[in-house]
């Protein structure tokens, strides 16, 4: 029987063309060849079918399984409507596992990102989606957009970044978040630089705060704290280096 087993693998190894590799030809054996005969004839490594259901890929220290990617990145697209507007476009294909998009956006550079809003996913669906976003936006300065992919299992993957153009106007002012609770962003654009003072007044119109600083010319970012302030509606007041009066309403929580 052992003489039948030698020539039966030897066979197999001619056929496989073993002598000729530097390498050992990977090949199945049957599972009643003894161990002790292929010990003794110091047989190559044995690799065992595996199920077509997964993609795998045998190496000498690991094995790596290939899974598909969440989503697939067709195309995003920014774009100006209107003077308080910003349209976000998007495509996408396989959405697997995908729950959904968060919309962020920087102003005046592509380093601080912030949430300007979520889009639910059409879950599941293996041709391509389109969405859009519209966002409230009248910065006078380029903004930046990228989407946050979400997985339902919490990870998360980043699109590209696009610029959307700022809209042109000579000086104003804006807030924001509207209504706020804790920190107001106020938004000013500015035709020259220089000393401005910012004022803030109750429904009433009576004087509650005065601030003093030096901005330069064009589009600047002041954080205000409202924490303490009362609900209610609120006026701020701003006194440009060029000698304008420029103003924005706010709604405290």
């Amino acid at each position: 029987m052992r003489r039948l087993y030698l020539f039966a693998v030897g066979c197999l190894l001619l056929l496989t063309g073993y002598g000729q590799f530097k390498s050992p030809v990977l090949f199945y054996r049957p599972t009643h060849l003894k161990d002790s005969l292929v010990k003794k004839m110091q047989l190559p490594k044995i690799i065992q079918p595996v199920s077509l259901g997964r993609m795998q890929k045998t190496t000498d220290n690991c094995t790596a399984v290939c899974t598909p990617l969440p989503v697939k990145w067709l195309d995003i697209k920014g774009e100006r409507l209107n003077d308080s507007t910003a349209l976000i476009k998007w495509e996408t294909a396989n959405e697997i596992n995908n729950k959904g998009f968060d919309v962020e956006r920087s102003f005046g550079n592509a380093s601080n990102f912030g949430k300007a809003g979520y889009v639910q996913s059409s879950v599941g669906t293996t041709a391509s989606a389109r969405y859009q976003f519209r966002d409230r936006n009248d910065f006078t300065g380029i903004s930046y957009y990228r989407l946050k992919q979400i997985d339902a299992d919490g990870k998360y993957s980043y699109s590209k970044i696009v610029a959307v153009k700022g809209y042109r106007k000579e000086e104003f002012a804006s807030v924001y978040p509207n209504p706020a609770q804790a920190e107001l962003q106020l938004l000013l654009n500015l035709s020259k630089g220089g000393t401005t003072v910012l004022f803030l007044y109750d429904v009433n119109g009576h004087l509650l705060q005065q601030k003093q600083t030096v901005f330069t010319t064009g589009a600047v970012l002041f954080a205000w704290n409202v924490r303490t302030l009362a609900s209610g509606t609120y006026l701020i007041r701003i006194f440009t280096p060029s000698e304008n009066f420029l103003s924005a309403k706010f709604l405290k929580n």
